[in-house]
């Protein structure tokens, strides 16, 4: 099974280091096959100095995807939005600021992306299967 957790306090102290230091990645824009004509997503590739907050992260990913930041279905995204993500985030190198890590790889995400204005409407815009949800990084 993927996905082996560390224990309690080794979790803290990571999930304490992701906010203080942010995570360093490599983004694409991709859409992910489903309903409503599938997922937008930013993957994020790890870089040098990302904290995993599994032991084994290229089995978690196997089984479960990689890190990604899930934006709203592809429905909701006209081509010249897609365009422009496309333009702006595709293959660039971040470390992207995190608020808070809650449960176990929910990571609450600042800086560019969240203060983005096209990444915010399309994942606050009324249908949006994220709307409610702050833009995170699930991992």
């Amino acid at each position: 099974m993927a996905c082996i957790r560390f224990s309690e306090e080794s979790a803290r102290r990571r999930k304490d280091l992701i906010c203080w230091l942010g995570q360093p990645v490599r983004i694409d824009v991709e859409t992910w096959p489903g309903q409503e004509g599938g997922l937008v997503v930013l993957t994020l590739t790890p870089l040098e100095g990302f904290i995993h907050l599994v032991a084994d992260p290229a089995a978690c990913i196997r089984e479960y995807g990689s890190y990604h930041v899930s934006t709203c279905q592809r429905e909701l995204v006209s081509q010249s939005e897609l365009d422009e993500l496309c333009k702006t985030w595709g293959g660039l190198e971040i470390v992207i600021p995190v608020s808070h890590v809650s449960g176990e790889g929910c990571m609450e995400i600042g800086g560019p992306l969240a203060a983005n204005k096209l990444i915010r409407e399309l994942h606050h815009q009324p249908g949006a299967w994220y709307t409610e949800r702050p833009l995170h990084i699930s991992g």
